[in-house]
C-alpha cells in the first residue's frame, strides 16, 4: 500500500494505491486514476492498480505530516497497518 497525491492541477488530494502483480483481473493495466477526480497517470505496464479515498482523518492526518516533512509517498494510511504491495 503506497499513499500519494493526486497529481491533478485542481485536486491534489492524497489517496491510497495498491498494486497487483497479477494482471488477470478485469481492471486495465498500468493506470492509476485518483478516485477524487478521475485524473489517470501511468504505472508499471505489468501491473494492475486500484486506488482508494481516505477518510476524513486519514486525509488529515496525511497532510499534517507531508507538511515540512518534504515527501509522505510510502506512508500508512492507518497507523499500526504494515505497508503492503
Amino acid at each position: 500500500m503506497k499513499v500519494t497525491s493526486c497529481v491533478g492541477p485542481s485536486c491534489g488530494r492524497p489517496y491510497q494505491i495498491n498494486r497487483f502483480s497479477d494482471t488477470t483481473i478485469w481492471v486495465e493495466p498500468g493506470k492509476i486514476t485518483c478516485p477524487h477526480c478521475g485524473t489517470v497517470t501511468e504505472g508499471e505496464a505489468n501491473a494492475v492498480f486500484m486506488t482508494h479515498a481516505l477518510s476524513a482523518a486519514e486525509e488529515a492526518g496525511f497532510s499534517a505530516s507531508s507538511e515540512g516533512a518534504g515527501s509522505a509517498e510510502d506512508t500508512p494510511a492507518a497507523a499500526g497497518e504494515p505497508p503492503q504491495e
